[in-house]
């Protein structure tokens, strides 16, 4: 979490991880999009973070999305495709179910044009709730017809991460 830091290293870098920096003199948690399912209290604290991110989508360039933006915007898109906000006007559904497919797009193109050390490497850029998401969106964007298994099993031994974010 934020605090793990050492605050030298924290005021050094201005940089965290896990979704947080260092602002001004104070710990910043950036606040991302995560579904944890349907019946996860959870639901409405993100509703207005939701509606940002479908209104501002089409202004940023698709260049300009860094892991864990492709990633919130993959939580994003499960909160669409579940119907989750049915109180939503009927001009709101439409142009989140617009999103929800330009999303694929900007997932197949982040994942297939880049090298496999490359997009291993974004494990490391990555805020922890979202693991179990890149390993899940690599899998649905076929990474494994990308590269060999010896190379995908080096790449990921250098992330240090556990193996179970490869068995969901």
């Amino acid at each position: 979490m934020c605090g793990e830091n050492n605050w030298v290293d924290v005021v050094q870098s201005k940089k965290i991880g896990n979704g947080c920096s260092f602002s001004g003199g104070e710990i910043v948690v950036e606040e991302r999009v995560k579904f944890y399912g349907l019946r996860d209290l959870s639901i409405g604290w993100y509703e207005n973070r939701i509606i940002e991110l479908i209104e501002n989508y089409s202004s940023k360039s698709e260049n300009d999305w860094d892991v864990n933006d492709v990633l919130e915007l993959f939580n994003v898109k499960k909160f669409i495709d579940q119907s989750v906000f049915k109180d939503w006007t009927e001009a709101r559904i439409k142009k989140a179910k617009e999103v929800s497919k330009k999303v694929n797009r900007l997932f197949n193109e982040f994942f297939t044009k880049k090298e496999i050390f490359d997009i291993l490497h974004n494990i490391h850029l990555l805020n922890a709730e979202y693991y179990d998401d890149f390993f899940e969106l690599l899998s649905k964007v076929n990474i494994h017809q990308m590269v060999s298994e010896s190379d995908f099993e080096i790449a990921y031994k250098s992330t240090k991460l556990p193996i179970r974010f490869l068995l969901f």
